[in-house]
């Protein structure tokens, strides 16, 4: 596989003129052009197949859990910036298995269109062969480093969904997700109540300490866009759920939704447990709709929890628990693996203990991103697989650390995979 690094790698003729703004430079080359995105599949990269094996064996607990060929959920993205460019524009979306058929395709059946990818630290590598072997143009955003590409005329790194109308000026942010490269696909579609997170947990990515609401038409436009796809649940991807006010507009969500949607069956949401457990929240998001919890359980180790600024401690995990029991709630722990020192000996024992109501669990290897503002973190990232949370092997590994962190995987997938599921999301 070519390693492409720096500037030189890029084609001399391919390199920003000095002079008119990128968004200038890119404007008139793109109007009108078709629109392709991209989209990498799991099967390229994620190369250790356990945890899809696992997922596809843990999903058949809940019913109404679906998980594509090629990704764990829709790319959200996708549809967001789809609804945001000008309607007119044709759309194609190409799924990438394989890097080399991926540009041979590009080259003979996509020459003309303008490409959009949202690059991570996990594909930042395939994402630059096609730019250096293909002459599209290509309009990128995510995670990583802008540098390489600002060296490179054929690109534009953005920060924000707000700069596309300097490219495409009938481009209009306010306007709803758009799924028709989706159609038809049995899925947990997402939706956004509201953006960024007061929490300031220290492994966090480039995520906006103000926490702004979306607007109420905004959200009633969201739901309407998800007729044509199929689904019991939807995820709220609120970064802390309960955060913001709005929590109420689940009441006439679930009205709206079931006004098309027979089979809906309710709400997914990500919230820690110091904001689940505060007040009579839990009581009111069961009553809302809520029936499934995400939360950032990491480490249950206290030393762990107060260095990464993480706002519960160990002593909150039994009232946690009983509670989302007690409310009829579904729990799926989120667990970091791979933090130096970590000792999982009580993640264990407290998944182990709540198998009633967890019906599995998700992993995340500990990784380090480039555009981490919260910050603080004692280890730096050398490469893009310390940013990789796929990824097990880190530059600060060592062969304890990582055979300690496989161990705890192997355990904690066998009981969420093995033992009968008692629960119900009902």
């Amino acid at each position: 596989m070519d390693t492409l690094t720096t500037a030189g790698s890029i084609p001399e003729g391919h390199r920003l003129l000095n002079g008119r703004s990128r968004a200038d430079d890119l404007r008139s080359k793109v109007l009108g052009k078709p629109l392709l995105f991209i989209q990498f599949s799991d099967k390229l990269l994620t190369k250790d197949r356990r945890f899809r094996k696992y997922y596809e064996a843990a999903y058949r607990k809940v019913q109404g859990y679906h998980l594509p060929e090629h990704f764990m959920e829709i790319p959200y993205w996708i549809p967001v910036i789809s609804g945001v460019l000008p309607a007119d524009l044709e759309r194609s979306l190409l799924i990438v298995e394989n890097i080399d058929s991926a540009i041979e395709t590009i080259n003979l059946k996509f020459r003309d269109h303008v490409i959009f990818i949202s690059v991570l630290d996990a594909n930042e590598e395939f994402v630059r062969r096609l730019i250096v072997h293909t002459g599209n143009h290509f309009i990128l955003g995510g995670y990583t480093k802008k540098e390489w590409y600002e060296n490179n005329g054929r690109c534009i790194y953005l920060s924000r969904i707000a700069e596309l109308p300097d490219i495409f000026p009938s481009s209009n942010p306010d306007r709803p997700p758009e799924y028709s490269l989706f159609d038809g696909l049995e899925c947990l579609p997402r939706l956004t109540l509201s953006t960024g997170c007061a929490f300031q947990c220290r492994f966090c990515t480039d995520i906006p300490l103000t926490v702004r609401e979306t607007s109420e038409e905004a959200i009633s436009s969201s739901v309407s866009a998800m007729r044509k796809l199929k689904f019991r649940y939807i995820y709220l991807d609120d970064k802390s759920f309960g955060q913001a006010k709005n929590v109420e507009s689940l009441s006439w969500i679930g009205r709206e939704v079931r006004s098309y949607n027979a089979e809906f069956d309710g709400f997914v949401v990500q919230s820690p447990p110091a904001l689940a457990l505060k007040g009579g929240n839990l009581e009111r998001w069961r009553e809302l709709g809520v029936r499934i919890i995400e939360s950032g359980i990491e480490l249950v180790d206290d030393d762990f929890l107060r260095t990464m600024n993480k706002a519960y401690r160990e002593t909150h995990l039994p009232e946690f628990a009983a509670k989302v029991r007690r409310n009829g709630f579904l729990l799926v722990p989120n667990i970091i693996i791979g933090f130096p020192g970590s000792d999982y000996t009580k993640t264990i024992a407290f998944v182990q203990d709540n198998l009633d109501i967890i019906p599995w669990v998700n992993i995340n290897y500990f990784s380090v991103h480039n555009n981490n503002v919260r910050g603080a973190l004692a280890l730096t990232a050398r490469n893009n697989l310390d940013g990789d949370q796929n990824i097990a092997n880190k530059s600060w590994s060592t062969e304890k650390s990582f055979a300690d962190g496989e161990a705890a995987i192997e355990k904690l997938y066998e009981l969420t995979r093995t033992i009968v599921f008692a629960g119900s999301a009902a």
